[in-house]
């Protein structure tokens, strides 16, 4: 796709021209100071240690990511997460994406997911079996809301989930008469979704991708919480692109930005080093027009879901119409300075044995 030569094009240029950051945060409180916010157990507490000592040696090693719009007009908000680890994070006044710079190469990040990221995100020390259930019954709830946000889905008959996790949400819709396909990196979830009768694969897109080879294709795909962690989500899109039907839809749930203050309180407890981009709905449209999706419908949840367009109606300019970034540095702003109460009746919640997932 042209425009997206372009794109890519702007994104090696701004690699090439960054200039060297002020490393004082906005929020000076958030200043990488190593301190833990979130109640953490032993096992989490371990495999914090762990993560830590992958990083320190230069075992897991972390790369520059310049913003998807190619502008390096970045104002550093944060230089650390919940979890007292090093990440910067920074906001694009250009665009008003915010991201996770310098992170996780893709050699990493792959091993990250497969002997880190459970053991620290999954806090409730309960026995295997017991945890993957209690996934899967939130799961189910989760499908049961993208159906209510989406309303009609009589015109649906596949649906493919990315990040399926243990297949709660397949199971839903799989109990609406609609066929359904997952794939997950977790072994442990997906063993479990095919207990229940699932069609689940092990591993990323490339599964789902097979089935498009073999003239399969959905009506919708999900991404539940997945995209915020993709390294290069530009790529990972346009290959979501190729598995939708003529008249498919893209469904996506991530936290965020606007609703950042009502769900988490303040900025501190919203930044975790597994998410790599964070967006408000107006720059995840930006996102998604440029490759080559339009808003059906959407919420600052965010809930929203997206139907391909012609190439004649791309957006070739990536710049934004509307200056979200200012409109973001305010908002912001504006929690930060009330940040204690919020945050305290977040991390009440964080206490109370409700949920097995950490989010």
């Amino acid at each position: 796709m042209p425009h997206l030569k372009t794109f890519e094009k702007s994104r090696e240029k701004s690699c090439s021209v960054m200039a060297e950051r002020n490393k004082i945060p906005l929020f000076k409180h958030l200043q990488n100071d190593g301190i833990v916010f979130m109640p953490l157990n032993e096992n989490q507490e371990k495999a914090l240690s762990n993560l830590n000592t992958k990083l320190q040696t230069g075992e897991y090693q972390t790369t520059p990511l310049p913003c998807l719009c190619g502008s390096n007009d970045d104002i550093l908000i944060a230089s650390k997460d919940r979890y007292g680890l090093s990440l910067d994070t920074s906001l694009c006044m250009n665009c008003g994406l915010m991201r996770s710079d310098p992170y996780l190469d893709e050699k990493t990040l792959s091993l990250f997911y497969r002997d880190d990221y459970r053991d620290i995100y999954i806090p409730a020390i309960v026995e295997k079996r017991r945890e993957v259930n209690l996934i899967f019954r939130d799961e189910y709830i989760a499908g049961q809301s993208i159906k209510n946000f989406i309303g009609d889905m009589s015109h649906c008959k596949t649906i493919f989930e990315i990040g399926c996790g243990a297949g709660g949400t397949l199971a839903f819709f799989n109990s609406l008469g609609m066929t359904t396909v997952g794939c997950d990196y977790g072994r442990a979830y997906v063993e479990f979704g095919l207990e229940q009768g699932l069609d689940i694969r092990l591993g990323g897109i490339s599964q789902l991708l097979e089935l498009q080879k073999g003239g399969i294709r959905a009506d919708i795909v999900i991404l539940h919480h997945v995209l915020e962690h993709f390294r290069d989500p530009v790529a990972e899109i346009n290959k979501i692109a190729a598995l939708l039907s003529e008249k498919g839809h893209l469904f996506i749930a991530l936290p965020g930005i606007f609703s950042m203050r009502k769900y988490y309180g303040s900025l501190l407890p919203f930044l975790q080093n597994a998410h790599v981009w964070h967006f408000c709905l107006k720059s995840l449209d930006f996102l998604m027009e440029a490759c080559g999706f339009r808003q059906r419908i959407g919420s600052e949840l965010i809930y929203a879901l997206y139907y391909k367009i012609q190439e004649d109606d791309l957006k070739k300019d990536w710049r934004p119409r509307h200056n979200v970034g200012n409109d973001i540095l305010k908002y912001l702003t504006n929690i930060e300075k009330i940040r204690w109460l919020p945050t305290a009746r977040y991390l009440i919640r964080k206490l109370l044995p409700q949920r097995t997932m950490d989010v």
